[in-house]
């Protein structure tokens, strides 16, 4: 009988994409579908996959607020448990380099508002519509409540369109460093958003920005890659558009590293812009698309050398990458291995 390689991946058009993804690259791998949206659901999925042998994991996803993007934290835990198990975790390295910000607390007029990119905040161009979302969050996980701070959206005439204001009490059960804020912007264009020092020292202290939900003005790439491919043990992919592949530059979204204790991120980059029978003519974009498709090579390299195992594959794949000189220099934190 043929070895077969076996899968594990989320539910969904977007899912069904990625399974396509891997699937036209390794027809004969055995593919499960498994249904994660939050932290509750992909452990789950990781003990599945340890109960059932699962050898490769594909999840296009990023998690965020769970850690300060260190590897620590709870899915930190969880990878521990697939490393142990030789179940190697291959994720999207995320689309966020110009949606991210961090550096260090500075608020040169004294007037409790942190600086951000230079004028009391973050500038953000918004287009119209509900639901928008953006994170603060602030390295004292293992010291939550130390520090309390709050966030804010307002509009150009300073008016505030969106707050968040939860206590950073380190007597509550489940503190977080943590601030996440959603708003409707009632016209496309530029908002700010303000971090509010409410209590504690900001001597020191690191602070980062998602804007999940618009472009920053003054973005900060480096660093923009979240859990779980923040973690050392998981192999993190970013993006290179599919047409002219072997001349590319990395995809402008496409997120980098370092981790924030300095771990060289992504691990590798793969092919986006991929055409899918999910997704029609629109094509499949973004690290989302890169991440299966990596899987899928890691698959036919362990089919052709079944005694390979997913972290054995996973380096030997990083060797056979294509280095680009002098475009960039290895490891890089847009490029990873090539």
């Amino acid at each position: 009988d043929t070895w077969r390689p076996r899968f594990s991946f989320e539910e969904g058009v977007h899912g069904y994409a990625c399974a396509e993804v891997i699937h036209d690259l390794a027809p004969e791998a055995e593919l499960h579908l498994v249904r994660v949206n939050g932290l509750t659901t992909f452990e789950n999925g990781v003990r599945w996959a340890i109960r059932e042998g699962i050898d490769l994991i594909s999840i296009s996803m990023s998690f965020y607020n769970d850690s300060f993007y260190d590897g620590t934290g709870e899915m930190a835990e969880l990878i521990d448990e697939l490393v142990a198990a030789d179940v190697l975790l291959v994720t999207s390295a995320g689309n966020s380099a110009q949606q991210h910000w961090v550096g260090s607390y500075l608020d040169a007029d004294g007037d409790s508002r942190m600086d951000g990119d230079g004028q009391n905040g973050w500038w953000v161009y918004l287009s119209k519509g509900d639901a928008k979302r953006f994170y603060l969050n602030w390295d004292q996980y293992q010291n939550c409540g130390k520090t309390d701070l709050d966030f804010y959206l307002v509009d150009a005439a300073g008016s505030i369109v969106g707050r968040s204001e939860s206590e950073q009490d380190g007597t509550a059960n489940h503190c977080q460093p943590v601030e996440r804020l959603r708003a409707h912007a009632e016209e496309e264009g530029w908002y700010q958003l303000i971090v509010q020092h409410r209590s504690g020292p900001t001597t020191g202290l690191s602070v980062r920005v998602h804007a999940r939900s618009g472009a920053l003005l003054a973005p900060v790439p480096e660093g923009s890659v979240a859990d779980p491919g923040a973690i050392g043990q998981v192999f993190a992919v970013g993006a290179v558009r599919a047409a002219g592949y072997l001349s590319n530059d990395v995809e402008g979204f496409s997120s980098w590293g370092p981790n924030a204790v300095g771990l060289m991120k992504p691990d590798i980059v793969g092919p986006d812009g991929l055409s899918t029978d999910a997704l029609g003519g629109r094509g499949f974009y973004g690290t989302s698309a890169a991440s299966p498709a990596v899987t899928g090579a890691l698959a036919v390299l362990m089919s052709m050398e079944p005694s390979l195992s997913p972290y054995e594959a996973a380096d030997r794949l990083q060797q056979l990458a294509l280095v680009q000189q002098p475009l960039f220099s290895q490891p890089d934190p847009r490029w990873g291995a090539g």
